[in-house]
């Protein structure tokens, strides 16, 4: 239950930081649910901060040129670039098998999500809250 309220959080953040509003918004909101999720599920480890970093770099990117349109490719970097921000998590842990099982599935639902989807309200708001939804993957 916490995942889901978080992501619904992390949606309103990331659409919020695609608009006129500022990049903050997204760069800082999704990984401060991601911190705020393992905070209240009681997993709280020092590996938490490296992630932190690691997906608020992945937040500030569509890995494409300024001006172009992104494709199915880029949301694919996307996508790993989410999953790959909790690999220090995984590391510490050793939770693999979760880390495997969310790269997979975030990553799919990324590309997936963001070629079909047309709304940009809904399109980015459902990356965002992919990223928080899919964190009790990890403890698998």
């Amino acid at each position: 239950m916490i995942a889901f309220e978080l992501a619904i959080v992390s949606a309103f953040l990331y659409r919020r930081g695609g608009t006129s509003a500022g990049t903050l918004w997204r760069d800082l909101g999704v990984p401060c649910c991601m911190l705020a999720y393992f905070f209240m599920s009681d997993k709280l480890d020092w590996s938490l901060f490296w992630c932190f970093g690691l997906l608020f770099a992945a937040q500030t990117t569509y890995f494409k040129r300024p001006g172009w349109d992104a494709h199915w490719f880029n949301w694919l970097y996307c996508g790993l670039a989410f999953s790959f921000a909790m690999l220090p998590y995984a590391w510490a842990t050793g939770h693999w098998m979760g880390f495997l099982w969310r790269t997979l599935i975030v990553t799919g639902f990324t590309v997936a999500w963001s070629e079909l989807i047309g709304w940009d309200d809904l399109e980015e708001g459902g990356r965002g809250a992919i990223q928080i939804i899919s964190l009790p993957l990890l403890v698998l």
